[in-house]
């Protein structure tokens, strides 16, 4: 293999020759070479020359033709003795559709082209070195020079791996041998000393990964479609080759972190574990390994989700458990003291301090009731006087309306009649609870009817027209 650079800006700046000076180191090497080679040739020894037109892309494409097949005249090609003729796409100074273009008019204007091998040498200093081996293959190149994952001068040259696989994805046979990817990773990273990146196509440790939710749920329904439908063909979306083809496994395809949603989780149980999930069940568990992942921050291990599973559907003690509580605390009514604590079971002694209560029975019974607790309420059983703990007088108003004078303006009740505490004796509702008496607040008549409506048995011995009665009836 011998090579010269043909393009124009290298005639003009680094060799200062025209296009004859230029065709002439090309000729003169080429006499050299086979000079050389002709014994080993005439004792039967089958070589291959191969010439490079160097910066082919920079070179005008007639004169490429015409120093090629100078070439080939010097070493004597012939159709049974192929020369190969190496087009380098150098510095990859045009984009892959032009390089397609200039390769096929060489083709198509080159004399002897039944006696040469068109060889493509794609290096990959615009990243579109996979892309001009492509176009160049289809304008009708015969054959690629390339470098495991991409190694070479500057950004290297195209990809042999890509290239490749690329090629077997569509269903052309490259005629190499991938099947232990891993191994020729390997091998590379350890003789050059650099590492194979993680997304590196189809040899890097996260190709066949999927993160996403939605990646990872069209990936378990593909798996599920090729059990069920047992076709001949690939049809797992995302992966666009079986990574068993190239010695990889289907265990790390899904893995977990805060991107996944439920279909990873479902799958990493189905083929890691053998849990089989129900489909109402992908969303419940779902949730659970994203609120881990949320929670650490990062990927977690097929382990950790079989973990997760087992906490929550295997591994329980029982049926319920406490997962958290309160205390709060509920304002009680105070009991006020001096009343009895439970109502008698016929009406009180009536007080003479009342006029309304002049039709009320004198004789109560003694007998409690068994059946209604009341709460504590000053004493009148026993005595028509206060009670010496009775809170301070409040004025009774006809119809529950408020009285004027000194019991008005301290907001208190009192017997309209009497004035006194308390008003009535036991036909006028005590004050109890937060509006009781020695609060400093005010019953509203509302509250006298609630109290009323408690108290049915109480007040049935008593007359229609009686104040509290009234305040009832002017709803």
């Amino acid at each position: 293999h011998f090579y010269n650079s043909t393009s124009t800006l290298q005639r003009k700046v680094v060799f200062h020759m025209d296009t004859d000076g230029i065709t002439k180191i090309a000729t003169d090497a080429a006499d050299l070479i086979y000079e050389m080679s002709k014994p080993l040739i005439d004792e039967g020894m089958n070589l291959r020359f191969e010439y490079s037109p160097e910066s082919f892309m920079g070179t005008e494409m007639d004169y490429a033709v015409e120093i090629c097949q100078a070439v080939l005249d010097h070493l004597h090609a012939t159709p049974e003795n192929k020369v190969i003729l190496n087009l380098p796409t150098t510095v990859e100074n045009c984009m892959p559709n032009q390089f397609a273009d200039m390769l096929e008019y060489f083709i198509r204007k080159l004399p002897s082209r039944d006696s040469a091998i068109i060889s493509l040498h794609p290096h990959n200093d615009r990243g579109t070195g996979v892309a001009t081996a492509e176009m160049g293959l289809l304008a009708g190149a015969d054959r690629v020079e390339a470098t495991l994952f991409g190694n070479g001068e500057r950004t290297g040259n195209v990809d042999i791996v890509t290239l490749a696989m690329n090629m077997y994805t569509q269903g052309v046979d490259p005629e190499l041998d991938f099947s232990d990817m891993n191994k020729i990773k390997e091998m590379f990273e350890r003789t050059t000393k650099m590492p194979v990146g993680d997304r590196q196509p189809y040899a890097g440790k996260l190709v066949f990964t999927a993160f996403s939710g939605s990646h990872q749920d069209a990936i378990n329904k593909g798996s599920q479609y090729m059990k069920e439908s047992n076709s001949d063909f690939w049809e797992i979306p995302y992966l666009p080759i079986d990574p068993a083809d190239v010695g990889r496994e289907y265990e790390p395809i899904i893995r977990i972190n805060s991107q996944s949603g439920k279909g990873g989780a479902a799958y990493i149980m189905e083929h890691n574990f053998g849990f089989d999930l129900p489909k109402a069940m992908h969303p419940e568990f779902g949730h659970i390994v994203q609120v881990e992942t949320d929670r650490v921050g990062k990927e977690i291990s097929p382990e950790r989700v079989s973990e997760l599973f087992h906490q929550e559907y295997i591994d329980v003690d029982g049926p319920y458990y406490l997962r958290k509580h309160a205390f709060r605390r509920r304002w009680m009514p105070r009991a006020t003291p001096g009343w009895p604590s439970r109502a008698p079971s016929s009406t009180p002694t009536p007080s003479s301090r009342c006029p309304a209560r002049a039709t009320v029975p004198s004789t109560p019974s003694s007998t409690p009731s068994r059946r209604r607790r009341w709460p504590a309420s000053p004493s009148w059983t026993t005595s028509p006087t206060p009670s010496p703990m009775a809170p301070t007088p409040r004025v009774w108003p006809t119809s529950c309306s408020r009285t004027s004078g000194t019991a008005r303006s301290t907001g208190a009740w009192a017997c309209p009649t009497t004035s006194t505490w308390p008003p009535c004796g036991p036909s006028c509702p005590p004050s109890t609870g937060p509006s009781g008496p020695g609060t400093g607040k005010k019953r509203s008549p509302a509250g006298i009817r609630r109290l009323c409506r408690r108290m049915p048995a109480f007040f049935s011995a008593f007359p229609a027209d009686f104040p509290c009665f009234s305040a009832k009836k002017s709803v």
